[in-house]
């Protein structure tokens, strides 16, 4: 029990590690689409 939840802890560790980055990466992504949408829709009609 002890040592499979200690296994758990470092695997869910990395893996939120992991999924901090891709969730970062991913928000910049979508905010730079985002202003590229606004900016197409709203920049060039005005």
């Amino acid at each position: 029990m002890l040592g499979t939840g200690r296994r758990r802890d470092g695997e869910t560790g990395r893996k939120s590690e992991g999924e901090k980055k891709r969730r970062a990466l991913g928000a910049e992504l979508r905010r730079n689409e985002w202003e590229k949408r606004v900016f197409l829709c709203y920049g060039y009609g005005g």
